[in-house]
């Protein structure tokens, strides 16, 4: 769904860019001003949305998981010259006495050059050196984050949100004069 709404929005963006380049006329820069402060609210909302979300997750009950089950698993391409390999964990965390499985998380996402250098990566999982601790849902136990914090990216994604904001604005206000 965001997709498409970014899909037409960048459509829409560049007709209207072609538009005021081709005729010079304000209304139509006026309305690639616009396109953008709508772009750079979208941006900062859903970062806004994210950030707040993982926040929340921060006041969440913790409790201790286990690695359940590991494995190294063989990545190539069809050349086969950009082998690569990847840690697959199912972890395992109890609440109230119900074990609960935990199969999609960030322990899985790293790729590893090497058989070796992922293998060390499953051993330090194992040994808790990345974490031994779930953030769960008290209403719904079996929503857990290992790593709730704010992403870099989100904050980033912020800051650009703000920036396009700000330069359209102050261009349709006068105080930046585009030559």
């Amino acid at each position: 769904m965001q997709q498409k709404i970014f899909y037409s929005w960048l459509l829409l963006f560049i007709l209207t860019v072609i538009i005021s380049v081709a005729t010079r006329q304000s209304v139509a820069i006026n309305s690639a001003h616009l396109l953008l402060i709508i772009l750079g609210l979208m941006l900062a909302l859903d970062s806004i949305v994210h950030l707040y979300f993982r926040l929340i997750i921060l006041s969440w009950p913790k409790t201790t998981f286990k690695v359940k089950h590991s494995e190294i698993q063989h990545i190539s391409d069809d050349s086969d010259k950009n082998s690569r390999w990847k840690a697959n964990f199912e972890l395992e965390y109890e609440v109230n006495g119900h074990s609960y499985p935990k199969v999609n998380h960030e322990f899985n996402d790293p790729i590893h050059a090497t058989e070796i250098v992922a293998d060390l990566y499953v051993k330090e999982v194992c040994d808790g050196i990345h974490g031994t601790e779930v953030y769960y849902n008290p209403q719904s136990p079996d929503e857990a984050y290992i790593n709730p914090g704010i992403e870099i990216g989100y904050l980033s994604k912020l800051v650009l949100g703000i920036v396009v904001i700000i330069i359209p604005t102050l261009s349709m206000s006068g105080y930046l004069i585009w030559r």
